[in-house]
């Protein structure tokens, strides 16, 4: 009897830890395959098919330019490829060239592969002392027949296995697709779908003892290729917008007054419930839009929108004689200006009051200035603040100082405006710009005083009355100019 050695190798084993290698590489390819442009290199194991328009796998087996020796046969996979050691034939044995060859065993044996040995092949003959044959045996002619349990329907196999009669037995082997739990002993379905077989957009389907590559979604199968369908081609794909197709999928682009809800489908945007209709009291929605039937006090409806009214503009004598007039969104405000007894009004300047005799009273100033400024509702303010208004000095030097003199609210829970909102940069001593950090809760009205000083001389007061608005406004300030909200 000779010995003849068995090799004994797992190929489903050896895929299933290449492929994991590579698992990834079909998601990335169809994840960049949309914006893949001709000229543009595939991954590695891939080349461009300008027939689909997207990178197709190698297969460096069909192409032979794997390296896998004649031990070996070459399984393609998405990407690469492996070389798969292929045990020989039972009664077979590999040769030093790598082929297989047949095992010859000396005469008056056989090679018996359930032992993986050469075998007597002298018949066993019934022991006249003893009754029948051994197991897997039957005497036929005063000789023991090995019993084909597989034909003879004598195997206890599983339905996942597959039975196969040997001398004096029988194996059972898991059926093509099947791998033996090594645990369990149980013949368990191999999930080929790991060793990506398919190539995109092929996908693939796992099926008991097999697998099938089928077409993704948004493709057909066509010719033997899985063809992009071009769901635009549908006119109800995108109702209420307009299509746009890609590969393997489409876009909605939906038109104004609708957005694309869960399902990719465009829907109706309801304004009025979005709190996106501006000072609107009655809003009524409608497909695509909205409909202002009432704007609230101070806008007026302006073919659809409301706007807000100028009532300054519209009357000019709205404040009365000796005030300004300072238009705010929704509302506006009267600044009365009143000059003093020792002090006077200069002809078209409504604004400003002189001092009467420059002598006396040294600690008054000269001229009172006054200035009026809206402002929206907490309005964006840029990081280091914005300019609120220019002061010059042309004929001598100042010495600037600001004040915060009042602020009050009609409204209550509103953050009033703090000294800390507002400084001066000087940039040089006959140019300053009063400047703004922080946004300004409303409704509120803050006075900000700015004294111009020559030694201990009070040259020039400028008031400043700052009307914030309830309402915010929808314009952010982007590059604001110079002066800002100046009326």
């Amino acid at each position: 009897m000779c010995e003849i050695p068995k090799a004994k190798f797992d190929s489903f084993k050896v895929l299933l830890s290449l492929a994991s290698e590579i698992e990834n590489v079909q998601d990335n390819i169809k994840a960049n395959a949309q914006n893949r442009k001709p000229e543009q290199n595939c991954p590695f194991g891939f080349v461009f098919n300008r027939e689909t328009n997207i990178c197709q796998d190698k297969d460096e087996c069909a192409l032979g330019i794997h390296n896998c020796d004649l031990s070996s046969i070459c399984v393609n996979m998405n990407g690469t490829y492996g070389c798969i050691y292929q045990p020989c034939e039972i009664g077979y044995m590999r040769h030093s060239n790598g082929s297989c060859v047949e095992v010859t065993c000396p005469e008056g044996q056989k090679y018996d592969s359930f032992f993986d040995r050469c075998e007597n092949i002298e018949p066993i003959r019934p022991n006249k002392t003893r009754i029948g044959c051994g197991p897997g045996s039957t005497p036929v002619d005063d000789i023991c027949v090995d019993i084909d349990e597989c034909r003879e329907n004598m195997h206890n196999c599983s339905d996942d296995e597959k039975c196969v009669n040997r001398l004096y037995g029988f194996d059972c082997v898991c059926k093509y697709g099947f791998e033996r739990n090594m645990t369990t002993k149980i013949c368990e379905d191999v999930n080929e779908c790991r060793m990506a077989p398919c190539h995109w957009p092929f996908i693939c389907i796992n099926t008991v003892g097999s697998y099938s590559c089928e077409c993704d979604d948004g493709f057909t199968y066509r010719n033997g290729h899985c063809s992009d369908n071009n769901e635009c081609e549908d006119e109800n794909v995108c109702r209420n917008g307009y299509c746009v197709n890609s590969i393997g999928s489409y876009e909605c682009e939906c038109d104004d007054g609708f957005k694309k809800d869960e399902n990719n489908f465009c829907v109706d945007i309801d304004e009025c419930a979005s709190g996106n209709v501006d000072f609107c009291e009655l809003c009524e929605n409608t497909i695509g839009s909205f409909k202002c039937n009432k704007c609230l006090p101070g806008f007026e409806n302006d073919g659809n929108f409301c706007k807000d009214i100028d009532e300054c503009s519209i009357n000019k004598t709205i404040c009365g004689s000796n005030s300004l007039c300072t238009n705010l969104i929704g509302d506006f405000r009267c600044t009365r200006i009143v000059c003093e007894s020792n002090y006077f009004k200069i002809e078209h300047e409504t604004s400003v009051c002189m001092k009467k005799s420059l002598e006396k009273n040294i600690a008054e100033p000269f001229q009172i200035e006054y200035r009026a400024i809206q402002m929206p509702n907490n309005q964006f303010i840029p990081e280091g603040g914005v300019n609120i208004l220019s002061l010059r000095s042309e004929d001598f030097p100042c010495e600037y100082n600001v004040h915060l003199d009042s602020r009050k609210s009609i409204k209550e829970n509103v953050e009033l405006s703090k000294k800390e909102d507002w400084y001066l940069t000087i940039y040089d001593k006959t140019d300053a710009r009063l400047r703004l950090r922080n946004s300004l809760d409303g409704p509120q009205d803050i006075v900000i005083r700015i004294d111009c000083n020559y030694f201990n001389i009070k040259i020039r007061r400028t008031l400043v009355f700052v009307y914030v608005s309830k309402y915010a406004s929808r314009t952010p300030i982007i590059k604001p100019k110079f002066p800002l909200w100046l009326f």
